[in-house]
């Protein structure tokens, strides 16, 4: 149900697979459109934090014009961090393989903000979920098996933690979602505040292969 006057739909700012796979479990109508920016660069001395929340806001103001009064625009940025080193996505096979040697046996965190406005209240709700994830002590060998099947492609950190052929990772302390790329325990509390009558989500939660929200 949703309150008169208030959106009825969501419009994310993403074209990952797995933000709509998560979004999409809420049971809200969704559109998507792809955020076409020009990710720079960190500053010099910017934390992971600030600076995942400005590509967050980058991609926002890209596609704000495009948001109808029915919709709630939501965007997400997600970045991996070791020692405050930010991780971006691999482009090659070595810069893939390089990451993963990094993070192997230690634990790193794993930053994502999310943008959440309408033009109701033309107002931005903001927040970022951070995750502190332990990776395996992993073999040599079972990088080259990850990396030959492709998975590490526009990942960032170069794995993604839902993949339960390899298991790279051991375990996690914070927002299960967040790690996979859009954090619904916040999302589900930002998009109540904009009117959806939703129930709140757990950080621990996942997803099983039929699209169901699972603790």
């Amino acid at each position: 149900m949703i309150k008169k006057g208030y959106p009825i739909s969501i419009l994310l700012g993403s074209i990952s697979p797995r933000r709509h796979q998560l979004i999409g479990a809420l049971g809200v109508p969704v559109r998507i459109i792809d955020p076409i920016v020009d990710e720079p660069e960190p500053n010099f001395n910017e934390s992971p934090n600030s600076y995942c929340e400005r590509m967050a806001l980058l991609k926002f103001e890209s596609i704000k014009h495009l948001l109808f009064p029915s919709e709630c625009l939501v965007t997400a940025d997600t970045v991996v961090s070791l020692n405050d080193q930010i991780l971006g996505k691999p482009k090659t096979q070595l810069e893939a393989e390089f990451m993963l040697k990094s993070l192997r046996n230690k634990t790193h965190k794993v930053s994502t903000a999310v943008v959440v406005s309408t033009l109701f209240k033309n107002k931005i709700q903001r927040s970022v979920k951070v995750t502190n994830v332990s990776m395996r002590n992993y073999s040599d060998l079972e990088i080259d098996d990850y990396i030959n099947s492709g998975d590490y492609k526009d990942k960032a950190g170069a794995y993604s933690i839902q993949n339960k052929s390899f298991n790279l990772s051991g375990s996690f302390d914070g927002c299960y979602t967040s790690v996979v790329g859009l954090p619904l325990c916040d999302v589900t509390g930002m998009l109540i505040k904009e009117g959806f009558n939703l129930p709140r989500i757990s950080c621990n939660k996942g997803l099983d292969n039929s699209n169901k929200l699972w603790i």
